[in-house]
């Protein structure tokens, strides 16, 4: 970043101060504004994957939903959200995560 010389050999202002405001703080506005539209796009995202694993209702369903959930444009930890919440749901229906094939399976009956 290159300061400017705003003033002369006699200490005289050439021109006006505006590096502060034109480098540090339009920065860090424009940069506000733009954390503030990321976390919206964030929160209809986290909403719409919420929305889907709702309608999870057994195995077949909660594959589907794998299968399908890369087809989302995550932000940050979304996916990682998306497969907790996933889990949760999974388990409240006593689906059981089968790591070989990969798939969620119905647990078994004793």
């Amino acid at each position: 970043m290159k300061i400017p010389i705003i003033i002369d050999d006699n200490g005289n202002p050439t021109q006006n101060n505006e590096f502060l405001k034109t480098n540090v703080i339009d920065a860090y506005e424009n940069r506000l504004k733009q954390n503030k539209i990321d976390s919206e796009k964030y929160n209809i995202l986290i909403e719409e994957l919420k929305d889907q694993i709702f309608l999870i209702t057994d195995d077949y369903s909660a594959n589907d939903f794998i299968i399908r959930v890369d087809e989302f444009n995550h932000i940050g930890n979304s996916k990682a959200l998306a497969s907790k919440l996933l889990s949760e749901k999974a388990k409240s229906l006593d689906l059981d995560f089968n790591k070989e094939t990969k798939k969620y399976e119905k647990l078994a009956t004793a």
